[in-house]
């Protein structure tokens, strides 16, 4: 199983939707955050070596 607690951190662009983008901004998301969690969850299932 991965582990990405205590991973150091590296700078990346992305585009996202601009509408989304303000929403999100306006509400105080932190974007960092959320997309690492999200990008963890997407990755997690397809480290397991049965995973095709």
């Amino acid at each position: 199983m991965l582990n990405f607690e205590n991973a150091a951190n590296e700078a990346t662009n992305l585009s996202l939707n601009v509408k989304v983008l303000e929403v999100a901004r306006g509400l105080g998301t932190n974007l960092s955050q959320t997309v690492d969690a999200l990008l963890a969850d997407e990755v997690t299932p397809h480290s397991h070596p049965l995973h095709p």
